[in-house]
């Protein structure tokens, strides 16, 4: 005889019975307040129309040794120039797929 299936039957079983909640369960009362206590002094964010963040760091701190380093390393760091250059197609292939989406003329 296979117990295996009635063993399964009989754990189920007592699993959901103990996760029952019993009949003479209530909701509890809860006193939620009339509004919060920050509602009145909001205000709205500022939304930095240059992007979050300047490109171009560095030149905050007027240190041209810092500025030429930087330059330096951009021309002499081949795979920035790679994953430019690769960006920069991925770009244009994205531009040229998404033109057929737009009506021509002619």
């Amino acid at each position: 005889m296979n117990l295996k299936p009635l063993l399964l039957a009989m754990t189920l079983s007592l699993t959901l019975a103990g996760c029952m909640v019993g009949p003479d369960y209530q909701k509890p009362a809860m006193q939620l307040p009339m509004g919060f206590k920050e509602g009145t002094q909001w205000q709205r964010a500022v939304v930095n129309p240059q992007g979050a963040l300047n490109s171009q760091w560095w030149l905050a701190y007027n240190d041209p040794v810092l500025t030429q380093l930087i330059q330096r390393s951009a021309t002499a760091n081949q795979s920035i120039v790679a994953a430019e250059a690769a960006y920069r197609g991925a770009q244009a292939q994205v531009s040229s797929s998404r033109a057929g989406l737009w009506p021509t003329l002619g």
